[in-house]
């Protein structure tokens, strides 16, 4: 159903949302006969009025320009009004001087303020926004196309909304044998080919570094491969996502307390799983090919220990010191076989990685680990645009001397106890075979957290938007 109806006549019949501008709220009051002396147009100031018996919002953007922030507006306004803006079809006004992009961004926060987690609840897991809600939109100036503008702010909301439905599920709802059910129907419905490597097939090709994991599982470990491939498309980009189901720690375990948290350390496979649900139904014309290294990491008589020695599909030996540090050990294999077998231009993995990502960054910015200075450019440039920043962080060789090894090739973390956010880089860089174009970007002070959504912590969506923009901008 085609969210987007757009209206030739704006007559305030319907319940009308009207975005305003400092330097264009006189202009807006006089040009629709709106009696709103009190109103500043303040950033996230609204007020409510009554026009033709409908009601009429007012959202203030202030002299606000940048998308993230515009966004931002967007989405409080609709998640503080979604029960009156759910019942009925929605016009909306945006501002006369604004661009493509800006208009889009409004809409992208129109959409995501309307998210409900309804996970667990009954019988429908994965539900997206209300689909009873059309936003016919309205917009004086001719020079936008609505029609396309919206359908590309829903579908990008959708791969976000889908990611984050899958990332707020209990743990036992998700398990690898769930979790490679539900991306098995998954592939058939956007059309995408799917592998699935099991035990027995990921021993024979030698994920040994991603089966030490699994040890300690009572689950088939599901090493699964999804593949997009428009036609007459050359440029392929690579993605691993971490897909760690549930995370005790192993042997190594961790704390009780927050625990339960750990059912969001899949959180980098949700977000390659929005980003290909967003790709395909915006018809990207890059292939993707993403790998999901599916386990849980669990304290078992079988758990793979700290000491442990384990081969790895690029051949080199890995030293363990803590068993905790197992989504690098899953990550590594995932990077080498994607490399090895599809060759892509771009190879890229996601993952709620390391605790000290959040300790070095806050909850305010996704670290970023690359060897190119160009990708580095890019992706800092789209993450400031949309308010999902990044920031890079060194990849210097001083680093690689302290994971060195008397009994493997490598420690899997360094003894040191701080900035494990670059070591973990560091080790991972070590399975990419010198790829030229390789980034790192640890999510784990931003895919799950506070939020309007939930009382307690939740999904948030990152990195969905910024994955998009950077696989459009190769």
């Amino acid at each position: 159903m085609n969210p987007i109806q757009q209206i030739k006549s704006y007559d305030f019949s319907q319940t009308s949302i009207v975005f305003v501008t400092e330097a264009e709220k006189n202009k807006v009051a006089e040009k629709y006969d709106l009696n709103i002396p009190f109103f500043k147009a303040k950033k996230n100031e609204t007020q409510l009025i009554e026009k033709n018996s409908k009601m009429c919002f007012l959202v203030g953007l202030e002299n606000e320009k940048d998308l993230g922030k515009l966004k931002n507006i967007a989405k409080k306004f609709s998640h503080q009004n979604k029960e009156n803006i759910e019942a009925e079809n929605i016009s909306i006004v945006f501002p006369e001087s604004f661009n493509d992009q800006q208009v889009k961004h409004l809409m992208i926060g129109l959409f995501e303020g309307t998210y409900k987690i309804n996970v667990g609840k009954d019988d429908k897991t994965f539900a997206l926004w209300n689909e009873n809600v059309n936003l016919s939109l309205y917009q004086p100036n001719t020079k936008f196309n609505l029609d396309d503008l919206g359908l590309e702010a829903r579908y990008l909301v959708e791969g976000k909304f889908m990611g984050m439905d899958l990332l707020n599920l209990p743990p036992n709802q998700k398990n690898s044998e769930i979790l490679a059910d539900f991306v098995t129907e998954f592939a058939e419905n956007l059309g995408l080919k799917l592998t699935i490597l099991n035990k027995k097939e990921c021993k024979k090709v030698g994920l040994s570094s991603f089966l030490s994991v699994n040890q300690g599982s009572a689950y088939e470990p599901a090493f699964m491969i999804l593949e997009y491939r428009p036609k007459n498309v050359k440029k392929t980009i690579g993605i691993v996502g971490k897909c760690i189901t549930f995370d005790t720690g192993g042997i190594s375990i961790k704390p009780s307390e927050n625990m339960h948290y750990m059912k969001s350390d899949m959180g980098g496979a949700t977000t390659v799983l929005g980003t290909l649900l967003s790709a395909v139904k915006l018809q990207l014309d890059k292939n993707i090919v993403a790998i999901l290294p599916a386990t849980d990491n669990a304290v078992d008589k079988n758990s793979y220990l700290p000491g442990d020695v384990i081969d790895s599909y690029a051949g080199k030996t890995i030293e363990v010191i803590n068993t905790d540090a197992e989504g690098r050990m899953t990550l590594a294999d995932g990077l080498a076989y994607l490399n090895d077998k599809y060759n892509p231009d771009v190879l890229l993995d996601i993952a709620t990685l390391t605790g000290s990502a959040v300790r070095t960054l806050g909850y305010k910015a996704a670290a970023m680990l690359t060897v190119s200075d160009e990708i580095s450019e890019t992706m800092s440039k789209l993450g400031n645009e949309i308010g999902e920043k990044v920031w890079r962080l060194p990849l210097w060789d001083e680093y690689l001397e302290d994971l060195k090894s008397d009994v493997a090739d490598l420690k899997h973390i360094s003894l040191a106890p701080l900035s494990d956010v670059i070591y973990a880089g560091k080790f991972l860089e070590q399975f990419t075979n010198e790829h030229p174009n390789w980034v790192h970007l640890d999510i784990a002070g931003v895919a799950f957290g506070n939020n309007d959504y939930s009382k307690d912590k939740s999904a948030t969506g990152y990195g969905v938007e910024l994955l998009i923009n950077f696989i459009k901008s190769i």
